[in-house]
């Protein structure tokens, strides 16, 4: 599991590469413009920062209307899966047979460099 506060670190440095400040925990998330994408590369750096995949329900997602809904809902988020790390490769991961690197999938750490 992750802290709220970690979360919330995460999200600020997320923003701040987007020249945004981090809102209040109150904020409206569509009034603040988070979208979809922005939760997911949210929720992948919540998972690099854990070392495992998190599992979301559908309901759980739809019941996100503010920022501090959002941090609530990460961290009551416990790994499912243990990421595998590649041995010598360290941008490698695999949570079943297929490798990831960086975002591409592919049988092996090498295949995917390619």
């Amino acid at each position: 599991m992750i802290s709220a506060d970690k979360t919330r670190e995460i999200l600020r440095e997320m923003l701040a590469v987007q020249g945004k400040e981090l809102p209040d925990d109150g904020t409206n998330l569509a009034d603040f413009g988070f979208r979809s994408l922005d939760f997911s590369e949210l929720a992948m750096r919540v998972e690099d920062e854990v070392g495992g995949e998190l599992n979301f329900d559908a309901a759980g997602l739809r019941d996100m209307t503010t920022v501090g809904d959002m941090y609530r809902f990460l961290s009551r988020r416990s790994p499912v899966r243990s990421r595998v790390r590649w041995p010598g490769s360290p941008g490698c991961w695999s949570y079943s047979s297929r490798w990831r690197c960086g975002l591409i999938t592919a049988a092996s750490p090498e295949t995917a460099e390619r």
